[in-house]
């Protein structure tokens, strides 16, 4: 009789149990990526965004703050809100992510100028005007410049933007851009009697360190420092 002269090889020490487990925790990764690419709304993406900024150790500037324009033609009103009936913002840049105002973000006004009215006070990061809009005083409200302690406004070359709303927040402000900006809210630097220059900076990091230092809290407060801070110059 022939005699089979293959030697026998113990299997590899393989925990077979662990590698089923895996095989299934990928296959899992998978379909749920899958499922996530095809089911959740713009809205709720952007909101992960907004959530994904907010908690990342590096700061909003770092992550990057949500950006929304401004949609012409989204509801019969011109409200900035953050109510359902006012979803006037374009998430996606496209025109077909229409959302409400999402605080924290940055807001776009594009190529089309229209007469904008905050009905609630919103948490702005960064603004730009691609034209020359008006952002007008809707009363109870204000734009809150608190985000990540640097709000940069930037009106487009050869535009003449305005905003009448209330400006507050403890971020420092930068003007950018060659067009012109005019604050006509009543207790700005300019109709307090300070010409535009370097010196708009320096005031508003020191009302920003008042409030972080719990010198001011409150805007009686911090009108009565700047007051304080212009009679000084």
């Amino acid at each position: 009789m022939p005699t089979d002269h293959r030697t026998t090889r113990p299997l590899p020490n393989v925990d077979w149990a662990e590698q089923s487990i895996a095989l299934k925790t990928r296959e899992l990764r998978e379909t749920t990526k899958r499922h996530a690419r095809s089911t959740i709304s713009p809205a709720v993406k952007l909101a992960v965004v907004g959530m994904v900024a907010a908690i990342s150790p590096f700061g909003s500037r770092a992550a990057q703050a949500v950006i929304l324009t401004w949609d012409n033609a989204a509801t019969a009103t011109n409200n900035w809100s953050t109510a359902a009936t006012n979803a006037n913002w374009d998430s996606d840049g496209n025109g077909s992510g229409d959302t409400v105002w999402i605080n924290g973000s940055s807001a776009v006004f594009g190529a089309t100028p229209e007469s904008v009215s905050p009905t609630v006070a919103v948490i702005v990061d960064d603004i730009t005007f691609n034209d020359s809009w008006t952002i007008a005083n809707g009363g109870a409200a204000s734009i809150n410049l608190t985000t990540d302690g640097n709000s940069d406004i930037t009106v487009g070359t050869g535009f003449n933007s305005t905003i009448a709303e209330v400006l507050s927040g403890t971020n420092t402000v930068t003007k950018l851009g060659t067009g012109t900006l005019t604050l006509t809210n009543g207790n700005t630097l300019r109709d307090m009697g300070l010409p535009p220059g370097p010196r708009y900076s320096i005031i508003l990091k020191r009302l920003r360190d008042a409030w972080l230092d719990g010198e001011v809290t409150n805007p009686a407060e911090e009108k009565n420092l700047l007051q304080a801070l212009l009679k000084g110059d």
